[in-house]
């Protein structure tokens, strides 16, 4: 019983993947996903790490009130010295998953495109609402 059921499966397994359009790759389609992920996930990583830089920097300087201080204040070279390094972790992970994400959602269908590599829209993953 077991091996009909296992037979039948697989039939019916290789009847729907021979009649779907991801059984039929396209060499365009896998070299643009290949182009996404090694042009576009550096981008990505640098696109996100000055994002969350900025973003976590406007956050602290809103919770300690330094909007209106000196440039150069001791209270901001140390929300400075916090955020750089947040920044570049948070972004260095965020750009890899969402520039690896990006590779494959568009690089098939929209091979070397803007958006195949990160440029196309400017989200962030992490919004915050003021």
């Amino acid at each position: 019983m077991r091996t009909k059921f296992a037979i039948m499966a697989a039939l019916l397994l290789s009847m729907t993947v021979s009649t779907a359009s991801f059984a039929r790759p396209k060499a365009s389609g896998i070299a643009g996903v290949v182009y996404g992920v090694t042009v576009g996930v550096p981008v990505k990583i640098a696109r996100e790490v000055v994002s969350e830089t900025k973003r976590m920097t406007r956050t602290l300087e809103d919770d300690f009130e330094t909007k209106s201080g000196p440039r150069f204040s001791p209270v901001r070279l140390m929300i400075y010295g916090m955020t750089v390094p947040y920044g570049l972790v948070s972004g260095s992970i965020l750009g890899s998953v969402h520039g690896v994400g990006d590779a494959f959602k568009y690089g098939y269908e929209q091979p070397f495109s803007k958006v195949s590599i990160g440029l196309g829209e400017d989200e962030v993953a992490m919004k915050t609402v003021p």
